[in-house]
């Protein structure tokens, strides 16, 4: 409940707050841990507490949200090396089944960005649309040269994701860039997918880095399988 608060709000960051607030995250933890009667005038905060907490706080398909809320969680049993990977890395990790061909090549890609972009803490992140068109285009490049590179682990990739799925994501390509994708040029395909990106959220509306982040994962997901499934020569 709070971790959201501290990524949104800068108040709730300063370590005075922190210190005064502690005391009712404390007993509302107690709260949780503990039984109650339903006459007690916490009883309907305890079960929604109890809802929420079933339903995974309802974050629904909201990444940067799990992710702040398992990081306390992950930090006992996750190796240091991928607590301290620059949170676009992390929130890619829970996007994708763990272990699949799917996750494994995203990462490649989105490590390699991480590192050009010079990001060396979670504090470091971009809110500019040139460079995240930039990302976009290199993503879709980076994807078709491994269709020429890698073939063999592309076709392992198609068979991983299934018939279906690839017929869903090639539908989407066609509702957004015509009927021949692969002859859209890179400019045209870069614009196209930041209008579809910012219908979605854009960073204008993102209100805090986490979001920008995900925002990020998301439209780099988008280019790489636009490259993936539509080479072009010209990208």
């Amino acid at each position: 409940m709070f971790a959201p608060f501290r990524e949104r709000e800068e108040r709730w960051s300063n370590e005075l707050e922190v210190a005064l607030s502690g005391d009712s995250w404390f007993w509302a933890a107690i709260l949780c841990a503990t039984g109650i009667e339903e006459n007690h005038p916490l009883w309907r905060f305890r079960c929604a507490l109890s809802d929420a907490s079933a339903n995974g706080w309802h974050d629904g398909v909201h990444l940067h949200l799990r992710l702040i809320r398992q990081a306390p969680q992950r930090a006992l049993t996750t190796p240091r090396a991928e607590l301290l990977a620059h949170p676009i890395l992390r929130i890619a990790w829970l996007k994708y089944r763990d272990g699949s061909i799917e996750q494994t090549q995203a990462l490649r890609f989105l490590n390699a960005q991480c590192i050009k972009q010079g990001f060396e803490s979670e504090e470091d992140y971009f809110g500019s649309d040139l460079t995240l068109a930039q990302w976009v285009r290199d993503a879709r490049h980076w994807a078709t040269s491994m269709l020429e590179t890698e073939p063999e682990v592309c076709q392992e990739l198609f068979h991983e994701v299934g018939e279906k799925a690839l017929d869903r994501t090639r539908k989407f390509y066609h509702e957004h860039l015509g009927s021949r994708p692969s002859d859209v040029d890179s400019l045209a395909a870069t614009a196209a997918l930041m209008k579809w990106a910012k219908q979605r959220r854009g960073f204008e509306f993102s209100q805090y880095r986490a979001q920008r982040w995900e925002f990020v994962v998301e439209v780099a997901d988008a280019a790489l399988w636009l490259g993936w499934l539509f080479p072009s020569v010209g990208c």
